[in-house]
């Protein structure tokens, strides 16, 4: 044999073995991958949403500390909660057996600190607090204004928005940019809150995020609006008129916003591309502690119905109601419910801990 077919038949022998122990391990590393895959929940609609129910749980009796508020804020996966003690230290948790106490700085036991609000900027926890006569995120002191109220955020920009009080009274949105590791917070931008031109008595609707404002008029039910379109503060703005307005909940969805009128006769759904709204169910006055609508808009649930610790939900094109059944036993009504940033998580917080619904597979 000649050194030149000899050095091939070697390379060719050394090929076939190296492939032959590989093999195992790429089909385990896929099999790893498909069970990744198949583990991760899929986003809640209404295509889905008879299977929603109880998939895990977070018992403040199962973590060592005094635990007994509701409160929380998630990642957009909800595999990771920022929750308070009792005396209003901040946490995060995985799992009853991961628990980690987060130290923006020091502290005396004297020391009063009110946490304002929190939320994730990827997987860094935002938390906005008082500590004496200042305000904080994380480590960060703020200046601009009197009071802060909130906090909105936008994980692809590193975007923190603050809605706050300044000090000349007015309601603001403080636009800030946090680096990719949470070490360095920048302020950019003021922009006024929006306000209606006439002096007609509105209010505005809750639990929708900045960059939207929709205030609602008492006198007519028109509802008004407002998305910031621009870095210098300009907001558009669109108006509809309500029948059997004003609204004084909702959830809004991209374009599609899910409100109840002020005495819970009717559950709706507002296009605001086309400007066309349709009445998905008759509620009959019971009234709900939380509205949410799924990410397609597809979906709408609704938590804590006429103080009944039950989870419903409506198919928004056929008006088909469910009852999902009940949340976990509770000393009061939820503090905060939730969907997680994916749409696949419903979080539900009370005295007792946090329950995550998720799709439960088919049997």
């Amino acid at each position: 044999m000649h050194m030149q077919d000899y050095i091939a038949s070697q390379i060719s022998c050394i090929a076939t073995t190296a492939l032959t122990l590989a093999l195992p391990i790429l089909l385990l590393m896929c099999s790893t991958l498909s069970i990744v895959a198949q583990d991760k929940a899929p986003v809640i609609s209404a295509q889905n949403i008879s299977r929603l129910g109880p998939a895990r749980q977070i018992d403040y009796a199962d973590l060592d500390g005094e635990f007994e508020v509701g409160w929380f804020a998630t990642d957009k996966s909800a595999s990771e909660f920022v929750i308070l003690d009792r005396d209003m230290r901040v946490y995060r948790v995985w799992d009853p057996e991961a628990v980690r106490e987060i130290h923006f700085m020091e502290t005396s036991p004297d020391d009063v600190i009110a946490v304002l609000d929190a939320m994730y900027l990827g997987d860094i926890p935002v938390v906005l607090f008082r500590h004496e006569r200042h305000a904080y995120i994380n480590r960060h002191q703020l200046g601009q204004a009197n009071e802060y109220l909130a906090l909105f955020g936008d994980s692809e920009r590193n975007e923190i928005i603050v809605e706050a009080i300044d000090s000349e009274g007015e309601p603001v949105f403080l636009r800030y940019q946090m680096s990719s590791d949470g070490e360095m917070l920048t302020f950019d931008s003021r922009v006024a809150m929006p306000t209606l031109e006439s002096n007609a008595p509105a209010v505005r609707v809750g639990r929708v995020p900045f960059p939207h404002v929709i205030l609602s008029s008492l006198s007519d039910g028109n509802l008004t609006v407002y998305r910031l379109v621009n870095s210098s503060g300009a907001f558009a703005k669109d108006q509809y008129a309500l029948v059997d307005g004003p609204a004084v909940a909702g959830s809004l969805n991209g374009n599609q916003f899910a409100w109840i009128d002020p005495r819970s006769e009717r559950l709706n759904l507002l296009d605001l591309s086309s400007g066309e709204n349709r009445v998905v169910a008759d509620l009959g006055g019971k009234y709900a502690q939380y509205l949410l609508l799924t990410h397609d808009a597809s979906a709408i649930i609704m938590v804590n119905v006429d103080f009944k610790p039950h989870v419903y939900a409506w198919v928004a094109f056929s008006g088909q109601r469910l009852d999902l059944g009940p949340y976990r036993e509770c000393g009061r009504i939820p503090d905060k419910v939730s969907l997680s940033g994916d749409g696949a998580s419903l979080i539900i917080g009370c005295d007792r801990g946090l329950e995550i619904w998720q799709i439960i597979p088919a049997q």
